[in-house]
């Protein structure tokens, strides 16, 4: 999968504190959760059309659930977390 090629989602609310008014860094982060999530897969012989659900625990404004939304398209995703508006938001 080429990440530079996803389709990434790329409106981030203001009250997002990861995004510190950095974008650069904030994108970077997300995708390199990503990554690291192909290579374990990768390890473990699957690959991204063998997902068919993601649940992103703790997912804050999206960070990196904007880039799971990307790379799965065909998967259900949920995200979850403590902040009801940040889930609403991601």
């Amino acid at each position: 999968m080429n990440l530079d090629t996803l389709k990434v989602n790329r409106t981030v609310d203001e009250k997002d504190g990861m995004l510190h008014g950095m974008p650069d860094y904030y994108f970077m982060t997300g995708r390199n959760a990503l990554d690291s999530i192909l290579k374990s897969m990768t390890a473990a012989g699957r690959s991204a059309q063998d997902v068919e659900r993601v649940l992103d625990y703790a997912c804050g404004y999206g960070r990196v659930l904007r880039w799971l939304l990307a790379a799965f398209p065909q998967a259900t995703i949920i995200g979850v977390d403590m902040d009801a508006k940040a889930v609403a938001s991601a």
